[in-house]
């Protein structure tokens, strides 16, 4: 693989055309499929959206009297899926809801947004209402959980090993351009510290675009400065959705890829082509990994993606 495809240009980050509206697509709770107790809130999109409006200040979730409950907001690139992980457990046999923040206008950098700047779609609901289950007194009288309708995707993102699961597809689709003494954009992959010296919290160099001729919000740009894995500022909580190097990978799989539920139960299907040609103007040089060298599986990049997301923890390890 030639450095090229890891090098971005020097001059301003380009304006490019505002796309279609991101629509919500799929969620794992509704009026009729509630919230385990203690279990997380998913929403799927169909396009892939900016980081940088990816907070609780968008997802505001609230019981019905208006109380706030304060969420983690994590992003999955993989799956265009937004997690709320309430930081204190939710009231058993209470509802909320999850109200979506829409821009004031095209200079607002407020409310949800796709990487092109484009809004949720006019018709999305202002809010999403929910019940919390659990074991309710109705009259004096025990109620249970039976009849509740169980929520269709996991509320526990999964633990990741690394040495196992992820440096194998490391070394298997990066490390034979990205290891060795020299490696392209000085990016090294084939082993934890390789890793941590040239990956972890290391700006991009295609996400570097240089000082602009005019001053604007970084907050309105997606890639810019973007870390090639984005650990956060400590171990035990990343953004993959704020990681060069997922983007990178998604940029080379087939668009023939089948619509699916992967190894961890989440929906996902493969970028449109509008949607990839908006990524590709972004995200400068080629995917990867380069050809010949097969993309990854659905499999391996929400592995990758999941274990960013836990903070991209590291181990020295065995065999090689």
């Amino acid at each position: 693989m030639s450095s090229a495809c890891d090098l971005g240009g020097g001059s301003d980050e380009p304006a490019f055309p505002t796309g279609a509206p991101v629509h919500l697509v799929d969620t794992n709770v509704g009026p009729s499929r509630p919230l385990p107790s203690g279990g997380t809130i998913e929403l799927f999109f169909d396009r892939l959206l900016l980081p940088s409006t990816l907070t609780r200040q968008t997802f505001v979730l609230a019981d019905l009297a208006g109380n706030g409950a304060t969420p983690l907001v994590l992003y999955d690139p993989v799956a265009r899926a937004v997690t709320l992980v309430p930081v204190a457990p939710l009231d058993p046999c209470q509802s909320y809801r999850v109200y979506f923040v829409q821009p004031g206008d095209a200079a607002d950098t407020n409310g949800l947004r796709a990487i092109d700047g484009a809004p949720l779609a006019p018709s999305t609901p202002e809010f999403l209402e929910f019940p919390v289950q659990g074991t309710c007194a109705v009259g004096g009288d025990a109620g249970s959980d039976a009849g509740l309708t169980p929520p269709g995707t996991p509320t526990t993102l999964p633990a990741i090993d690394f040495c196992s699961e992820v440096l194998p597809v490391l070394r298997g689709a990066c490390a034979t351009c990205h290891g060795g003494a020299a490696p392209p954009a000085g990016l090294a992959l084939s082993d934890d510290r390789a890793i941590l010296a040239t990956a972890i919290n290391r700006v991009a160099q295609g996400a570097n675009q240089g000082p602009r001729a005019v001053a604007q919000p970084p907050t309105s740009h997606f890639g810019l400065d973007m870390p090639i894995i984005d650990r956060g500022s400590g171990q035990d909580t990343g953004a993959p959705g704020d990681s060069w190097l997922v983007y990178k990978l998604l940029l080379t799989v087939p668009p023939s890829t089948p619509l699916a539920h992967n190894l961890h139960s989440r929906p996902w299907k493969p970028l449109a082509d509008g949607e990839r040609a908006t990524l590709a103007q972004y995200v400068t040089g080629l995917g990867m990994p380069y050809p010949p060298y097969p993309a990854l599986s659905l499999d391996e990049l929400e592995t990758l993606s999941f274990w960013i997301a836990q903070g991209a923890p590291l181990a020295a390890c065995t065999g090689g």
